[in-house]
């Protein structure tokens, strides 16, 4: 999987990235990408620069953590736009900010490197209007 791949996998969550602000920027590098073949990956890592969640999400779609080390890849096939939306967790200790997305069901959850538990789904908030 491609930069531009794992960011097109993520366009749908960044809201709850806490990276909205990078919608429409990412849209157009996306289209210059599609439409003019042109790379546009160093474009893409400086607009998540200031988005640690977007990134990071971004890295566990390339099949390799924060460090770099990659992983078994074990995506599902077909293109990233039918991929399932992402679970997130978080560690459910209060001001930790350890986190994760599980993209495939039946991954396992990690432990939060920092207090060693595992990490909790977040529970989506329902909005009514």
């Amino acid at each position: 999987m491609t930069l531009i791949e794992a960011t097109r996998a993520i366009q749908s969550n960044l809201e709850k990235l806490d990276a909205i602000a990078v919608k429409l920027p990412l849209a157009g590098l996306l289209k210059r990408a599609a439409d003019q073949g042109e790379d546009v990956s160093p474009e893409i890592r400086r607009l998540f620069k200031d988005y640690p969640r977007a990134w990071q999400a971004i890295q566990e779609w390339l099949g390799s953590d924060v460090q770099g080390t990659k992983k078994k890849d074990c995506s599902l096939p077909g293109e990233p736009s039918q991929t399932p939306g992402m679970k997130e967790y978080r560690c459910p200790i209060e001001g930790c900010t350890q986190g994760w997305f599980q993209q495939r069901v039946g991954q396992q959850i990690p432990i939060c490197e920092t207090h060693g538990i595992q990490l909790q789904p977040v529970q989506e908030t329902a909005t009514h209007e």
